[in-house]
């Protein structure tokens, strides 16, 4: 049978390389910017689901600004950041990319979801941490945990 668990981060920020040694934890808008070296990086718990078979994974958010970019989602190979320590100086190092944003200015203000490759997602750890990052020169905005529209991953799994 499958089972489905959806969850909020337990941790979210963004990181500037202008401000490499500030901490942008705990604000209700991330900033994803390739013209300015901005990431936004996201932590969730899925300790329920370690050991098991991932079907669907698909990552839901809320635009917060006018966006026409592509971002990518990459894997963040260590989950001991905090979210009021990280900064972009001391990011942790990204992997592999597993999901691509394709934002347009019609999402602002509306959820998107965001498919990511389930087949890649690592179910060894307790905390799936991921990367946000633009390899176009265009700024993306979402709302964090901190604001009233927080992101969501929805996993589906065999249970």
């Amino acid at each position: 049978s499958v089972g489905k668990i959806q969850v909020n981060p337990v941790a979210d920020a963004s990181v500037d390389e202008r401000r490499p040694d500030t901490n942008f934890g705990y604000r209700p808008v991330l900033e994803v910017d390739g013209n300015f070296s901005k990431q936004v990086f996201m932590k969730f718990n899925i300790g329920s689901i370690i050991g098991k078979q991932i079907l669907t994974a698909e990552l839901n958010l809320r635009v917060a600004n006018f966006a026409r970019a592509n971002q990518n989602i990459r894997f963040v190979d260590n989950s001991n950041w905090k979210e009021e320590e990280i900064t972009y100086n001391n990011r942790p190092a990204t992997g592999e990319i597993f999901g691509k944003i394709n934002a347009t200015s019609s999402q602002f203000g509306r959820w998107m979801k965001v498919k990511l490759d389930a087949s890649a997602i690592p179910t060894v750890d307790k905390n799936l941490s991921i990367e946000i990052e633009s390899p176009d020169k265009q700024a993306f905005h979402l709302f964090s945990r901190d604001s009233n529209f927080r992101p969501q991953l929805t996993v589906e799994y065999v249970k």
